[in-house]
């Protein structure tokens, strides 16, 4: 992280590209790229290709997306579809284990 002399911090980003299948809530594009600042990066998952997740996306006004909260927007999606969050926070533990769909649909009643 370095300082250019003004007040602004030059921090890294690693950009993930992403393939969209699905849209709980709202709709978008099919790939998108998401940053993550370089200071999350070790909180988050590796992102392999192939990997599926659920994650608690907001959008950029000028195009782009970021997640809502560190780790705890992000959950796996496992090879039976079913959903872990990423994170331990309480509040999303009891969806650990749970069916994609049955998930999909607390989520969108949630909106």
């Amino acid at each position: 992280m370095q300082k250019d002399g003004k007040s602004h911090y030059d921090i890294p980003v690693q950009r993930i590209e992403l393939k969209v299948d699905d849209y709980i809530i709202g709709n978008g594009e099919q790939h998108i790229i998401m940053p993550i600042v370089s200071l999350n990066l070790e909180s988050c998952p590796d992102f392999k290709p192939g990997d599926r997740f659920v994650l608690a996306l907001n959008k950029y006004q000028y195009g782009g997306y970021k997640n809502t909260a560190s780790v705890a927007s992000y959950f796996y999606i496992s090879n039976d579809n079913k959903v872990y969050p990423a994170g331990e926070e309480e509040d999303f533990l009891r969806f650990s284990g749970m069916e994609l769909e049955p998930f999909k649909r607390v989520i969108a009643s949630m909106a």
